[in-house]
């Protein structure tokens, strides 16, 4: 009897053994794939950011690549639109761009010399009216004028203006 329940025991255990063997031993694992550089990539965001200057209508343009995008960073921007994994994001700025703020230029506007801010290629509003009449002026000048004369600093704006006047006086 004692025999036996020794068989029995080494007959139980045999069996869950075989049992434990047959559910994890023979399953049969493919080792993990080591990610291909082309797949394992997630597709980055292109996140574009405009920012349009109310003064002087002007876009400035900023792009930006990154893993993932968060409203939460970007608060006060409206969305303008969205193309798979682009986002073009805009505000507004009640104020002139960085150029118009930088840079003026002498040029004409309802036949008056006028100064504007920015350049001619990029031309902002307005700064000041003077009171010479471009028709009065020689055709040389007048044409200059049209197509927007460029000044570094007020003396050079200053000189400008006093020659065109003494052009129309004389």
């Amino acid at each position: 009897m004692e025999k036996h329940k020794y068989l029995l025991l080494g007959l139980t255990c045999s069996l869950m053994f075989v049992t434990v063997v047959a559910i994890f031993g023979f399953r049969h694992k493919t080792p993990p794939k080591s990610p291909s550089p082309v797949n394992s990539r997630e597709p980055m965001v292109q996140l574009v950011l405009e920012t349009v200057y109310t003064r002087c209508h002007h876009t400035d343009t900023v792009k930006k690549e990154m893993k993932t995008f968060h409203w939460s960073s970007y608060e006060g921007w409206r969305l303008k639109r969205q193309d798979g994994t682009v986002i073009v994001l805009q505000q507004e700025e009640p104020s002139l761009c960085s150029v118009c703020m930088r840079e003026e230029y002498m040029g004409t506007h309802a036949g008056k010399v006028v100064i504007f801010h920015g350049r001619p290629e990029r031309s902002g509003p307005i700064k000041e009216i003077f009171p010479l009449n471009v028709n009065e002026l020689p055709e040389a000048e007048a044409h200059d004028l049209e197509k927007g004369i460029i000044f570094h600093d007020q003396r050079e704006k200053l000189q400008l203006l006093e020659g065109l006047s003494s052009l129309k006086d004389g």
